[in-house]
């Protein structure tokens, strides 16, 4: 017996990938500032892309203003760490003052990727990834925001066949 799709009859695409939907994210990585732009095998950027509305850039994913200059939406993102107000983007805004490497005073804000995905609490570090310990000792600490977060969520730990972790709420 012969089964006849009429779409696939001319050849189709059956088994090739649309570029579409890779265009859009491609587009929205090479957007990133250049710490955040690297693909990694350890952190699932396209999974926070994915469950966050698909962000056609930065600028979107942070909530900028389109008719300020990048600098000067990092500027008020500065303000706002500073005074404890950050505003809320899928990025947030770290500051780094006399690391190694860096002139004695010398202070720099980057980006950095969160650890957790927002919406469905799945990691975004793979369970081998070298700070998603960080993560879990946070979980574990007797910091009152980790207790009243293990209130309401149960960490639930990749097994061997699992590449991530996941906070799963508790009934």
């Amino acid at each position: 017996m012969i089964l006849y799709i009429k779409k696939y009859q001319t050849g189709g695409n059956f088994g090739v990938k649309k570029p579409f939907f890779s265009s859009k994210y491609n587009h929205f990585r090479q957007s990133l500032p250049s710490n955040l732009a690297p693909k990694s095998p350890d952190y699932d950027l396209k999974y926070l892309w994915k469950n966050n509305g698909k962000p056609k850039d930065f600028y979107e994913a942070q909530g900028w203003d389109p008719t300020l200059t990048p600098q000067e939406n990092k500027n008020k993102d500065i303000e706002n760490l500073e005074t404890g107000n950050n505003r809320p983007g899928l990025f947030g805004l770290v500051k780094h003052e006399n690391e190694e490497g860096m002139t004695p005073g010398q202070v720099d804000y980057v980006y950095h990727g969160t650890s957790v995905e927002p919406n469905t609490l799945r990691f975004l570090k793979a369970k081998n990834h070298p700070s998603v310990n960080m993560e879990i000792d946070w979980y574990k600490s007797q910091d009152p925001e980790a207790v009243k977060f293990r209130n309401d969520y149960l960490l639930k730990e990749a097994n061997i066949f699992q590449k991530y972790h996941k906070y799963i709420p508790r009934k």
